[in-house]
């Protein structure tokens, strides 16, 4: 709790104006919530477009994967796409402690958990699938 006054305290200093977007050294929780409610829902480029805003208001790659982490833990979703979604956000994580972090990277682990991701994959495993 005191932390918290601390910070606010700071902020006022600073900013003279206290808002939410200056409090939160990571994105918003409901922005990345919207992020992923989005991408479950199909709507890829809306999701793309929630994560280049993050990207270009300045937060940097590992701010967004780790509150996007918090985010998925607390999100309601059936439990074999919550672990899936979490597994791909691993792997991202890692690779961006290892100094690769883009917004491409982000973007791929939106493509990868999005349900229209799902149905290419499961197309280009069918059976009756040929070349173009």
């Amino acid at each position: 709790m005191l932390q918290s006054l601390n910070d606010l305290q700071a902020t006022h200093k600073d900013f003279r104006f206290v808002s939410q977007k200056k409090i939160w050294e990571k994105p918003h929780p409901l922005q990345v919530k919207n992020m992923i409610c989005n991408v479950r829902e199909g709507k890829f480029e809306r999701a793309c477009a929630d994560l280049k805003q993050l990207y270009e208001i300045g937060y940097s790659p590992i701010d967004i994967i780790t509150s996007l982490y918090d985010a998925l833990q607390n999100y309601e979703m059936p439990d074999f796409l919550k672990l899936e979604f979490l597994k791909e956000a691993g792997g991202v994580c890692m690779r961006i402690s290892d100094a690769v972090d883009s917004y491409h990277l982000l973007c791929g682990l939106l493509a990868k958990v999005s349900p229209s991701s799902e149905i290419v994959i499961a197309a280009s495993h069918s059976d009756n699938h040929t070349p173009p």
